[in-house]
């Protein structure tokens, strides 16, 4: 199901460029690709950056992210650009997150279970200790916790998800002039 997220970005200054062109709609076809290109860079830095957790296998999360953002159309009035994955709302807005087949969320608490569903028993000998909310394995004589189990999660809102709004103006305002340049419209 796709996520809406409705950001409208554009400063006096670039509404007014967009109010020289008639019809609008190619310089907003313009845009909706620069801006497309623009958030596709954005998720391309983020995914070079090294995991939060040292260790940790990467889960190409933002490159997943940038393969779903597509400009998908433009009328005279706005440009769309899409961002097809429904965990990327989660991750702009934050939230509380809820098991939806399961009793539970498995979160991994060490980089063997990262990107593993215990129900895939791809690691024998896991077992829950009773009365705890821990999936663990019994190695060297010792209980290693690979998962814990929540009811709920909260995600909290990561601000650096999207571009900062200077960033869009500033490379959207160039486009918009460049194509005004082209143009012949000043």
């Amino acid at each position: 199901m796709p996520v809406t997220i409705i950001k409208d970005t554009a400063t006096p200054e670039l509404k007014e460029m967009i109010r020289k062109v008639d019809p609008p709609r190619p310089l907003l076809s313009v845009l909706g690709r620069k801006l497309e290109g623009v958030l596709r860079k954005h998720f391309a830095e983020k995914e070079a950056l090294p995991p939060k957790r040292a260790g940790w296998p990467k889960q190409h999360f933002w490159e997943q992210v940038r393969n779903a953002t597509t400009f998908t159309g433009a009328t005279d009035t706005e440009a769309v650009v899409t961002v097809a994955d429904p965990r990327f709302a989660m991750r702009v807005h934050g939230g509380d997150i809820y098991p939806k087949e399961k009793r539970a969320l498995a979160i991994p608490q060490d980089p063997r279970a990262a990107g593993i569903y215990p129900s895939a028993h791809l690691i024998p000998g896991v077992f829950k200790v009773k009365g705890t909310n821990r999936l663990v394995i019994k190695e060297n004589g010792a209980l290693v916790t690979l998962w814990r189990l929540y009811s709920h999660v909260t995600m909290p809102k990561d601000t650096t998800s999207l571009p900062t709004d200077e960033k869009i103006n500033s490379e959207l305002i160039k486009t918009a002039d460049d194509f005004l340049m082209r143009k012949g419209i000043a």
